[in-house]
């Protein structure tokens, strides 16, 4: 493998570094979304004019500098204009003396077919429309420095498989756990762990938002892994490269986390809610270790089993849910 020099900004985060130069194109997460949890006509995302405004103010004031500065860019911009006098200007650009006269065009030659704006919007709704019997799919992708989760739609009538729309995330995604619960209420939404310290939980049904509905803070470091509770569904569990497992309720105390487990000496690759005891997680790290922890006691951990690898992943038996699937690396 060849070696890799790093410079010293990326020496802030070496395994980002890494990733940017072995994988310029990647996917770093799938998940399936639960049939008949997405709305079947999703919302697009109304920007009002205010906020257009605001928004264009503000990157306008970060590419030229303050409102002083922009007007004295536009003074120079005028003044730099160069008025041509319409006597100069070619024949086929003077409208003033063009005549009607001078072309003549045939009736029939040109066939236009013009679509009113209602109906154009109404197909593009359709095209947005989702069925009952389409699988819908979540994908973590970047492609150099640009990142984003796609709602990708499989239609099982004609097996295709196509983007329905995206997100555009700040940071390089890791990990994604999705949810159809939030702040008490019933929905569609994807909680994102990036190379950021922060969470984001993104509302699936809402086409080209804004922000997140909800963002959580409380790591120190990479977010890369995340579980919901099967049965409480407001417990939200994260892993980091901290070494930190920190328990989030999102109803009661949304932004920041209600419980930190530190048993851990590596990073947290993987954790995983057992599907019927409520307050059992396992979890698995790099220090090659997985443990399982019963949350409602804030220092009770058991260690599982020691690994010969970094744990890579791990998941509990569908059918039988007293066994735990561990991948480790190849060595």
């Amino acid at each position: 493998m060849p070696i890799h020099s790093v410079s010293e900004k990326d020496q802030v985060n070496p395994a980002r570094s890494y990733l940017i130069r072995l994988n310029p194109k990647m996917i770093s997460c799938i998940r399936w979304i639960p049939k008949g949890v997405a709305k079947s006509n999703p919302v697009r995302q109304k920007v009002s004019n205010v906020l257009k405004e605001e928004r264009y103010e503000e990157d306008y004031e970060e590419e030229y500098g303050e409102d002083d500065e922009k007007e004295g860019n536009v003074n120079i911009m005028e003044e730099e204009i160069e008025r041509i006098p319409i006597s100069e200007l070619p024949d086929e650009l003077k409208m003033d003396e063009y005549s009607e006269d001078d072309e003549e065009m045939n009736e029939g030659e040109i066939t236009m077919s013009v679509v009113s704006s209602e109906e154009d919007y109404k197909s593009d709704e359709e095209d947005l429309n989702i069925k009952e019997d389409d699988a819908l799919l979540l994908v973590a992708k970047s492609e150099g420095n640009f990142a984003t989760l796609e709602v990708r739609v499989y239609d099982t009538s004609t097996s295709n498989l196509y983007v329905h729309h995206d997100i555009i995330l700040e940071s390089y995604p890791l990990c994604l756990a999705h949810s159809d619960y939030l702040l008490k209420a019933d929905g569609n939404y994807c909680a994102v762990g990036t190379f950021s310290p922060r969470i984001e939980i993104w509302d699936l049904d809402v086409i080209n938002p804004l922000e997140p509905s909800l963002t959580l803070s409380g790591h120190s470091d990479t977010v890369m892994s995340l579980s919901w509770n099967k049965i409480h569904r407001q417990i939200l569990a994260s892993g980091s490269s901290d070494t930190t497992v920190k328990l989030w309720d999102i109803n009661s105390k949304p932004t920041s986390p209600v419980t930190s487990f530190n048993h851990h000496k590596d990073k947290v690759q993987s954790l995983e809610w057992h599907p019927s005891e409520t307050s059992l997680l396992a979890s698995g790290s790099y220090d090659r270790w997985v443990f399982l922890l019963d949350a409602r006691h804030e220092k009770s951990s058991q260690k599982l089993c020691k690994l010969s690898a970094d744990c890579e992943a791990i998941a509990w038996d569908y059918f039988n849910n007293h066994l735990l699937t561990v991948h480790q690396k190849m060595r």
